[in-house]
């Protein structure tokens, strides 16, 4: 008498969430979790960037899962992926 398909499926999908953050730890990689645009004269403040709408150019923060917590990264916005970026990177590597 062995586990029902239901049951089997519902512990493959609990394995696999529980190894998303350790194979992220061990890799020293991070997922993107939400990102959000600032244009300049916006207000969005970042503890070790400031407020980041005092520049003259867009930026993006992206937010990353590092296994552990959740990490901001910040790129400079470029509509054509010329002087920065248009999008946050999905995959992460540090």
């Amino acid at each position: 008498m062995g586990f029902s398909k239901g049951k089997r499926v519902a512990v493959g999908v609990l394995c696999g969430l529980l190894a998303i953050p350790i194979l992220l730890l061990v890799t020293n990689s991070r997922i993107l979790v939400w990102k959000t645009r600032v244009n300049p004269g916006d207000r969005y403040t970042l503890k070790d960037w400031g407020n980041l709408g005092d520049a003259d150019q867009s930026q993006l923060v992206c937010h990353y899962f590092t296994g552990r917590s959740v990490k901001a990264q910040v790129f400079w916005y470029s509509p054509g992926n010329l002087m920065g970026r248009d999008a946050c990177p999905f995959f992460l590597t540090q």
